[in-house]
């Protein structure tokens, strides 16, 4: 098996577009935490094999944002498992397998800096960790497959918003140069496991809602998608999520801007946006 990563950092692009309560010397610190599902994709390709993975897999992901005047910084983890059958067009030396059932687990971590750049641009970069590990199995042709795929690097972004009543609209895109290592284990070692790693771009693009429930608490509903492809493999997801963030420290004793600020303008703090993590790689 590869080698794990120590506590691999991923990258949320989300926060990058966060509006928070700010005055000139005030910290906020905004924790989340989401629930949502993937569309996710696998493929490989050898010349003794073939897979094609497809499902949609639930996730939990947790994170927190510390904002300070034009900075942001966030760090964020994403889990997601299965045990299921996955929709599958697979061939092993020639030989169809049309359905592999699964243990499926997913780990995602990243941290993310950011700077906003005027009221609507940010700009965003950091360094991104994940690891995601495949138990494969089809009884009817006695195989086995054990697959762990890793990709880590650094990612830059720009993310762009529109303040819609309380309410911020919000678009993002961004690059990850991925170190990808992969390793696959055919019959629990029976076969010569089939490794190889290279470095890759990755392109991720979003789009994120984010308003708020109460003066402290706002939600944020979000869609992005994501892809890669290197050598012998090539990876996609879409995800959909809803996500729950609520912001400590907020100064009640004035009436604090909206950050980035609108310069001649000041806001209820009931209409202050503080957006969860947005959509990531």
């Amino acid at each position: 098996m590869l080698k794990k990563p120590p506590l691999p950092i991923f990258i949320s692009i989300a926060s990058l577009l966060m509006p928070v309560l700010v005055e000139a010397t005030d910290w906020v610190i905004s924790p989340q935490i989401e629930t949502g599902i993937m569309d996710y994709k696998y493929e490989q390709w050898h010349p003794k094999y073939t897979f094609s993975l497809t499902d949609k897999l639930p996730f939990l992901g947790v994170g927190a944002t510390l904002a300070y005047d034009r900075f942001f910084i966030e760090g964020y983890q994403k889990t997601g498992q299965g045990k299921e059958p996955f929709l599958d067009r697979s061939y092993y030396f020639g030989q169809a397998v049309e359905e592999l059932n699964a243990d499926f687990n997913f780990r995602l971590y990243s941290l993310t800096v950011g700077y906003w750049l005027s009221d609507k641009f940010s700009m965003y970069g950091g360094y991104q960790a994940r690891n995601t590990s495949f138990n494969l199995s089809n009884t009817s042709h006695d195989r086995r497959f054990e697959i762990d795929y890793e990709a880590s690097g650094p990612f830059v972004g720009l993310a762009y918003g529109w303040r819609i009543g309380s309410g911020l609209l919000s678009l993002n895109s961004g690059y990850a140069s991925l170190n990808i290592e992969n390793e696959t284990s055919i019959n629990n070692g029976s076969v010569e496991p089939i490794t190889f790693s290279n470095r890759t771009l990755a392109q991720n693009i979003g789009i994120s809602w984010n308003a708020p429930i109460t003066r402290n608490l706002s939600y944020g509903v979000s869609l992005s998608s994501y892809s890669l492809i290197v050598d012998e493999l090539a990876e996609s997801r879409s995800d959909l999520r809803l996500t729950l963030t609520y912001s400590f420290d907020v100064p009640k004793s004035s009436q604090p801007e909206i950050y980035p600020p609108k310069r001649k303008q000041k806001k209820p703090i009931q209409e202050v946006v503080v957006p969860p993590n947005a959509p990531g790689f």
